[in-house]
């Protein structure tokens, strides 16, 4: 848990919600002043959607949203904790999935840790994973989609989709994405 923090949709599945951004973000040349956070490993501008069954990139369902690890998530008590670090016009908010599991599982060393960091100014996006552990290849990717995509799919990076990652954690992804 981060400190000085807010927390959103503790032992929740398929559940979404929205928090005004503390500073306008550029996502492809667009502010935005709110995201919209998904159990489902999301984070969308403004409104999130709460699809669980991913998919490879693009998805015009699922417009502006960086796809940080969107499988079907289950977010045990620590939910989705947000924060900003830093002053302006330098800071950096923070949204972080904190020891999710996947809906049904029973391995009890299921835990999956990551961010989503939106620096203010850049407008720079990190993807960073810490622990991501248990239910064997899942924890690595093998059913998730990661990436990024511009309004309805105008234009999209995605990293892997139901490919397992080796060395996912820890490690990350950044992206600047311009007009």
């Amino acid at each position: 848990t981060i400190p000085g923090h807010s927390t959103f949709l503790a032992n929740q599945d398929d559940d979404i919600t929205t928090e005004t951004l503390p500073f306008g973000f550029s996502y492809y040349g667009r502010s935005f002043g709110a995201v919209g956070l998904s159990s489902n490993g999301m984070l969308s501008f403004p409104t999130a959607s709460a699809q669980y069954i991913n998919s490879s990139l693009p998805n015009t369902s699922i417009p502006d949203t960086i796809f940080a690890f969107w499988d079907d998530l289950y977010l045990r008590s620590n939910g989705i904790c947000t924060t900003v670090l830093g002053s302006s016009p330098n800071r950096q908010y923070i949204a972080e999935w904190s020891n999710a599991t996947f809906p049904g599982s029973t391995d009890l060393t299921t835990s999956l840790n990551f961010e989503v960091f939106l620096s203010e100014g850049t407008n720079a996006i990190d993807v960073l994973f810490g622990t991501m552990t248990g239910d064997g290849t899942l924890s690595s990717g093998s059913s998730a989609t990661i990436g990024v995509q511009r309004d309805t799919a105008s234009l999209t990076d995605q990293v892997p989709h139901d490919a397992v990652v080796t060395r996912l954690a820890p490690s990350g992804y950044r992206w600047s994405p311009r007009v």
